[in-house]
């Protein structure tokens, strides 16, 4: 009998969330989910088994086995684009990879947090997707200004404006440009470069604004009018520096 691979892996769901038995309990299932990968490498219902798994391992405190269910989604979600490329998958491979990040941000695994990013920019270059590979080049921005590399985070959050500046005022992607200003502009700050970092809050509050995004476009003129003021920047509220790899299942 043909096996029916979206079923099965819609059972698996249901009992990882269903799991009785903590950790202890997972062993079996553990094994039955990663063995339905092995079947079905491209299945995209597979990979969303996988990724439960690891969402529920990590909230059991289980990091090392949700680090295993989460890298092999990747691998699904990887191998799928490469199979046939679409929008979806794409962003099903992004979902995968900051979950992955997640897991390595709460291990305490800085480097693999970025190794992520890196897969994220190859995926994006591979499929000429520019804008997914300014937000991913973008994130490697944030990851170094968050540790304390300016000048690296500058040169990143560069070369992510110039790739947003190769889609013109394309409105449908504002919202992101203004928020990779805004880091642009905090990263020239962290650099002692007030000057410079002037412009991209001014350019970020008009991003917001064609956007619709008040509440952004607030925050942003909040910045620029301390700077302008010499006065110490407000921490972020709503831009936050980061999104990639919250630790948050």
């Amino acid at each position: 009998m043909t096996e029916n691979v979206d079923e099965a892996a819609e059972r698996l769901s249901r009992r990882w969330l269903e799991l009785p038995d903590g950790v202890e309990g997972a062993v079996a299932l553990h094994e039955e989910t990663l063995d339905l990968a092995r079947r079905h490498p491209l299945a995209e219902s597979v990979a969303e088994s996988l990724e439960i798994a690891a969402q529920v391992y990590a909230r059991l405190g289980a990091l090392h086995a949700a680090t295993t269910m989460a890298a092999r989604a990747v691998e699904v979600r990887r191998d799928a684009c490469l199979d046939a490329v679409t929008a979806e998958r794409l962003g099903s491979h992004v979902f995968a990879l900051d979950l992955l990040a997640g897991v390595f941000r709460a291990r305490g695994l800085e480097d693999a947090v970025t190794g992520c990013l890196v897969q994220l920019v190859e995926m994006h270059f591979r499929c000429e997707n520019n804008a997914g590979v300014a937000w991913a080049v973008r994130e490697l921005g944030a990851q170094a200004l968050l540790a304390g590399d300016a000048d690296n985070a500058v040169a990143k959050l560069a070369r992510a404006e110039e790739l947003y500046a190769g889609y013109g005022d394309d409105e449908s992607l504002a919202e992101e440009r203004g928020e990779c200003r805004v880091l642009l502009g905090r990263a020239l700050l962290a650099r002692g470069d007030r000057e410079s970092a002037l412009p991209w809050f001014e350019r970020a509050v008009r991003d917001f604004t064609a956007a619709g995004a008040d509440a952004l476009a607030r925050e942003a003129e909040a910045l620029r009018a301390a700077v302008s003021a010499s006065a110490e920047p407000p921490a972020p509220v709503l831009l936050k520096i980061g999104d990639f790899g919250a630790a948050d299942w």
